[in-house]
C-alpha cells in the first residue's frame, strides 16, 4: 500500500508537470497575464540587453553543437543514470521506475513543441542527431 501512495503521488507530479509546460497552458499564461515580463518590469531585461543591437529569432536556428551534436537530451539521460545508480529499495525502485517513464514521456512532449517552435529545422535536427543513445543513428550530411 506504501509504494501504490508514492507510485500515485510521483505519477500526479508529474502530470501536473507536463501540464504546467504544454503548450496550451504556457498560451493560457501568456493570455491571462498579456506577456508580463516580469525581468523587462524591474529593467534587469534591459541592462542585459544594453548595447545589443541584433536580435535573433529563436525559431530560425537549433543549437547542434558540442554535446547537443551528439545527443538531443544529455540533461535528461544524465538524469536517468543517475537515478539507477545508487542502492536500491523498494521505494527507490517504484520512484524510478515512475520517473524514468516520466522522463520519457516528457521528453517526446517537448519534441512536439521543440518541433513547433523551430518548424522544419527541429526536425532535421530530430533525424540527425539521437534522443536518448549517443552515436546510435547516422548522421545526414
Amino acid at each position: 500500500m506504501k509504494y501504490l501512495f508514492i507510485a500515485l503521488m510521483w505519477a500526479g507530479y508529474c502530470s501536473l508537470h507536463s501540464f504546467l509546460i504544454s503548450i496550451r497552458f504556457t498560451d493560457l499564461m501568456t493570455r491571462l497575464l498579456k506577456n508580463y515580463d516580469s525581468l523587462s518590469f524591474f529593467g534587469i531585461r534591459q541592462a542585459l540587453n544594453f548595447g545589443k543591437i541584433e536580435k535573433k529569432n529563436p525559431s530560425e536556428e537549433v543549437k547542434k553543437n558540442g554535446l547537443l551534436g551528439i545527443i538531443r537530451h544529455p540533461m535528461y539521460l544524465a538524469l536517468i543514470i543517475i537515478l539507477w545508480c545508487q542502492i536500491f529499495t523498494m521505494s527507490d525502485i517504484v520512484v524510478n521506475t515512475i520517473l524514468t517513464i516520466y522522463i520519457i514521456i516528457a521528453t517526446r512532449l517537448e519534441e512536439k513543441k521543440l518541433a513547433l517552435e523551430f518548424g522544419d529545422t527541429y526536425v532535421k535536427y530530430q533525424q540527425e542527431v539521437p534522443m536518448f543513445i549517443p552515436f546510435s543513428k547516422n548522421k545526414v550530411k
